[in-house]
């Protein structure tokens, strides 16, 4: 049996953007809810758009999948860190360093990299 849902945000009386991806809490509540709305293993018609009005989410949020698919870790990573930067900017001599172009031309790290680091 399913326990009580939790309390889900309100993100639209909030007066800002709604987010995107539910939090893992708010997933499962939505889960529940849909758990305890079914009969037979069917949902009934129209479930989805009532329990995002009545949760105040979009209608497209409430899905049967909890899994989050954006955890912690996401995004582009990243190819070089600060640090390797920071060394071959330094390994350049001098007279490379008077412009942005010259420099990433010299230690093979793109202008707007260093522009990104500055």
């Amino acid at each position: 049996m399913p326990t009580e849902p939790a309390r889900l945000s309100s993100r639209c009386s909030t007066g800002r953007k709604a987010e995107r991806n539910l939090r893992h809490d708010e997933r499962l509540a939505v889960y529940e809810t849909l758990l305890a709305c079914s009969s037979a293993g069917a949902l009934p018609h129209g479930i989805f758009v009532t329990l995002a009005s009545k949760l105040s989410l979009r209608k497209g949020s409430p899905t049967a999948d909890i899994g989050a698919r954006i955890k912690e870790n996401s995004g582009r990573k990243k190819k070089r860190t600060a640090q390797q930067i920071k060394e071959a900017v330094k390994s350049v001599q001098l007279e490379s360093r008077q412009t942005l172009r010259a420099m990433s031309e010299q230690c093979q790290v793109p202008k707007t990299t260093l522009i990104r680091f500055m």
